[in-house]
Order: structure tokens, then sequence, then C-alpha cells
């Protein structure tokens, strides 16, 4: 392994959250073990035959997938609807879908191997499985987001959300795209910043989102695509956490392979790292 900064980076093909030294991530969301302090399972699936549910990646090694033939064994030719998609940050922030209809996928159809699917319906999402006391960022406006996707030709959405409640009414932060206009914009306390255009991109692409409390910067794969200057702070009392959508109006179309959140401004070096693991995973980009 290689120091970069605080950030010890491993030479195996999964990154270790446990090795930030000052970075501690409050949410990470993945099929891969990426935290060797997290011995949990990775992502609980029901069947869609007779709705069987079993957690998957209980024993995995650092950087290990979790075991796709056991997952179509447990199928039988059925569907993987998700019930459960843990949190390996250490926080306990797990999500979950209770209501089998509004359950997304583990769908084999993504760009590369097998990743969460919402399809774009007003139910389906992941929510946080408890609302986090004193609110989902705990050290004030600073954030980094790292999101590994794959985006389909779609209208304006949401992908995810923060919020006091459901909807919009109670929404602080939000994280939009629209592939079929090539925008991005990223809201809170009831601001909004839109870069002025995106290069078109199709399949899978790495989105990234940092703000230190002065600036805002938008990066999607190797390029930034944006930033402002705005002093804003974000609303720190949110405590409800909404993958797949905004519980409104606007409902993510797409895959999702991974997803790690910082409450924290990170160093360039720190998140370009993170940016060449996952694309090196996922094969996000050339």
């Amino acid at each position: 392994m290689f120091v970069i900064n605080s950030y010890v980076y491993q030479s195996f093909s999964g990154l270790d959250l446990a090795n930030f030294s000052s970075d501690s991530p409050v949410l990470a969301l993945s099929t891969r073990r990426i935290n060797s302090g997290y011995t949990g399972p990775l992502i609980r699936l029901r069947r869609s035959t007779d709705s069987t549910e079993q957690d998957f990646g209980s024993s995995l090694s650092m950087g290990e997938t979790v075991d796709y033939s056991a997952i179509d064994t447990f199928l039988g030719g059925g569907t993987a609807h998700v019930v459960k998609w843990y949190d390996q940050s250490g926080q306990g922030r797990d999500l979950q879908q209770t209501v089998a209809s509004d359950q997304p996928t583990f769908d084999a159809g993504a760009t590369t191997g097998r990743a969460v699917r919402f399809n774009g319906n007003s139910s389906v999402n992941l929510e946080s499985v408890a609302q986090v006391s004193g609110g989902f960022f705990s050290s004030g406006p600073a954030v980094s987001i790292h999101h590994a996707t794959d985006n389909n030709d779609i209208g304006f959405c949401s992908n995810m959300t923060i919020s006091t409640n459901q909807g919009q009414a109670g929404q602080f932060t939000f994280f939009r795209t629209n592939r079929r206009s090539n925008q991005n914009r990223f809201g809170w306390s009831g601001t909004q910043f839109q870069p002025s255009s995106l290069a078109t991109v199709s399949g899978n692409e790495y989105n990234y989102y940092n703000h230190d409390g002065s600036n805002l910067r938008v990066d999607i794969n190797d390029s930034e695509v944006g930033s402002t200057s705005n002093t804003t702070a974000f609303n720190t009392s949110g405590d409800v956490f909404n993958l797949g959508g905004d519980g409104d109006r606007h409902f993510w179309d797409g895959y999702t392979y991974e997803l790690i959140i910082f409450d924290s401004s990170q160093s360039t070096a720190d998140s370009d790292a993170i940016r060449d693991n996952m694309n090196s995973e996922y094969n996000l980009y050339t």
C-alpha cells in the first residue's frame, strides 16, 4: 500500500475506508467490501417468486464483491429486489425499503457487473432505516460525495436527497441529473447550483460533489464541470436520507454501483484516489 496525504490507498482492488485518519464517512454503500472495520453483510435481497429474503456478503475479504453465483442460486430464476443496503461507514445508517412494490432491483443489466437499479417510478427508493439524531451531517457545511453510477437517458430527477421529512417541503439538500439536456444540479438550504454546460455522457459515469463551506465543486468523471463560491451552510438538521428520489416528484432512473459520503471537504489527492479506484473497479470512463 502507499500513502497519499492522510489517505492510505490499498494495492488490492478495494479501497479501505478504515484507513482514513481524518475523514470518516457518514455513509458507504457498495456491493464490495470497502471498510475493513465493518464485518456485517453488504446487501439484503428478496426473491420475487416467494418473497424469501437473504443477506449476502457477510464473509467477504477486503475488496471482494458479493457472490453473484450464490445470488443466482438463491433467486432460482426470479428477480432480486433490494430490501436493505447496509452502510459500511460504521455509522449504522442502513438504507431499506420494507414495501415490496417500492423496492429497487439488483440488476444484471448495468454496463459493468450488477448494481442497484431504480426505475424512475414515484415510489421506488431506499430510505434511511432510522432518522439520524442531530442531523445527517454532524460537522457543519462541508461535504464530499462520490457516486459511481450508470445514467440512463432520463428526464429531470433526484438521485438522492437529505431532508427533515419526506417530500420537498422538508428537503434541504438534493442532487439531480438530467441526461436528456446534460444537466447536473445541486441544491441546499434554499440555494441551487447548476453548471452551465456538461459534456454528453452515456452509460457509466463518476459524479463528485465537494463543498468546503465556501465553495462548491462538481466533477463528472475526471473533469471539473463547474464551481461556485457560496458560503450558505447546509441545514444540518436533515435526518432522512433517500436514495432514488426526493419523496415528491423527481425520481431516479438509473443504476448505483457505489456511494460514499463524507461530512468533510476532502483534498484533491484523496478525492482523486477514490475516483480512480471506483473507475478501475466499475469501468466508469476511459
